[in-house]
Formats: C-alpha cells, structure tokens, sequence
C-alpha cells in the first residue's frame, strides 16, 4: 500500500492566493498525528485534488465530508458510508455547490439541476433546472431558485418543509436538524418547521443579516457588521456568542458547537467539546472557509 503524507499544521482549502492547500480537523476519530492528537489524517487523494485553483467544503453532521472543485466540478467524499452517502455517482461533473447530512449528499450541476445520492437522495423533486444553492437538514432538504423562491423536500413532521406562502426575494438558505431558515434580500429572517428550542423563532427585531447557519436545535445570524447573534438550544454554550467573534465573514453550525471565520483569517470556536471539535489549533491563520459538522471543524 502506498505510505501516507503527514499531515501539515495548517488547516485550509485550495484558495485563489495559493496552488496547494490541505485540510485538518478536530475529533476523537481518526489517527493523530504527532504535533496534534486532535488531528487527523485525510484520504491520500486528497492531497492531490488539493492542487485545485477553488474548492468549497460541505461537512456532514456527522462524519462525512464533501469536497468540490467548482471549475472542475469534481467532488471527493470520504468517511461514513452507511447509506451510501460517499458514493459519489461516477457520471456527476459539473457541480457548482454542494450539501451533504449524515443520512444524504447533494450537488448543483451548471445546469441548476440536483443530484442527491445516499438515503433520502432519490426524494428531489424532478424538474429543478434553476437551482442556486442546496442546504440538507437530517431528513430533509432545500433548494433555492434563480428566482428567489424555494424549494423543499422530504420529512415534514416538523413542517420543515412547508415553506411559508409567499416566501420571496430569498438570498440565502439553512436547514438544521428538523427546522429551515431562509434569509431575505433586505436582511430579515424566516424560520419555519421544530420550534422545541425555538429555534425557527426568528428574534424580534433580527435585520442586517448577511449570512444564516443551523444546528441541532439552534440557529446563528451573521450581520452586516460582521457581529453574530444566535438563538434556540445552548446547552454548552453554543448560541452564547464569544466577544472575541468580531469582524466575522463566515459562519458554520454543528451539531452542538458553533464556528466563525474573521476577517483576518482566523477562527473562533465555541460550544461543546467533546471530541476537540473547538479547539482551533493555535497555529491555524490564512483560513479561507469554514465548516462544522456534528462532532469535528475542518477549516
């Protein structure tokens, strides 16, 4: 069997300000190498698909992660397969964007059709030729169209799929574990499907959002400020917003913990612990995105 690369110190995806950028992340899983226990390996493919120019990341909430070459439109998965999640269909190119969850992943084509693959892939509405962006919840998924509408699918017993009448003007899309957000063109929020930890209870007074995430239970709101506000279940701490998290661009939820990325490139993690999933190396700068899934970060 061919020997394996160590892994770097740095934790990143291939960016436009360089050819060759690996990936890292936090968990109990995996084989840790000797500067960080809490560091694990990747699939030796990865290393070489890291060459590409733009790559974007989607984490499951559990152990799967997707990678896509946008120019390319190629994309690598790897870890849980049960359900056959990482079997990335052999005649899927063209991708430009991607969403993945423990029991499912999806890819947008060029031609803003859908492909889902794993347990709930085959329940995407026929016909979709305009999709922009996917987001997949637990059970269920959403697609936003070119005409700002959107689209759902699967489970419903939350109502997590009933999108509210006449939803418009969406720029932006989230689906947490039974519950979906939707982000408007003039920065207010909707919030529709599980309400246990009112988590789809948009806060009064909520506007200047720019970016939406969701968790297990709660949900975060990025402003144009680069300031976080967030809502719903906070057992550890997950919606308790660190004063540190200032100048964020990006936001990324897991399961029971919470990511930002600032603008100058590093990350802030708060939330549960239990497997390392917030504790951001101390050398990790230059990040370009991020992504939290259920119990591990990767940046």
């Amino acid at each position: 069997a061919p020997q394996r690369r160590q892994p770097t110190p740095i934790a990143a995806v291939c960016g436009l300000s360089r050819n060759l950028m690996q990936i890292r992340y936090s968990s109990s899983k995996g084989e840790p190498s000797d500067k960080n226990k809490n560091q694990t390996r990747l699939p030796i493919m990865f290393h070489s698909a890291c060459t590409w120019l733009a790559a974007l990341i989607a984490l499951l909430f559990f152990r799967n992660v997707c990678i896509a070459q946008p120019q390319g439109g190629i994309i690598l998965a790897f870890g849980d397969n049960t359900y056959g999640q990482t079997n990335v269909p052999t005649t899927l190119t063209n991708v430009v964007a991607i969403s993945a969850n423990w029991y499912q992943s999806s890819a947008i084509k060029s031609d803003g059709s859908i492909l889902g693959w794993g347990s709930l892939g085959a329940t995407i509405p026929e016909g979709i030729s305009n999709a922009i962006a996917v987001a997949e919840g637990l059970y269920h998924g959403l697609a936003l169209l070119t005409n700002r509408s959107v689209v759902a699918w699967g489970d419903d017993y939350y109502g997590q799929i009933d999108v509210p009448v006449g939803l418009s003007n969406v720029t932006a899309i989230a689906a947490g574990k039974y519950n979906s957000l939707a982000l408007q063109q003039d920065g207010t929020i909707v919030g529709w499907g599980d309400s246990q930890y009112c988590e789809s209870c948009v806060p009064s007074g909520l506007g200047k959002v720019k970016a939406i995430a969701c968790g297990s239970g709660f949900s975060l709101a990025l402003k144009s400020d680069g300031t976080i506000f967030g809502w719903g279940n906070n057992p550890f701490g997950q919606t308790s917003i660190p004063q540190n998290a200032t100048n964020v661009v990006s936001i990324s939820a897991g399961d029971m913990h919470s990511l930002a990325l600032r603008s100058d490139g590093t990350v802030v993690a708060w939330g549960n612990n239990d497997n390392g999933e917030i504790d951001v190396p101390s050398n990790l700068s230059n990040v370009v995105a991020i992504a939290a899934g259920w119990n591990i970060s990767v940046a």
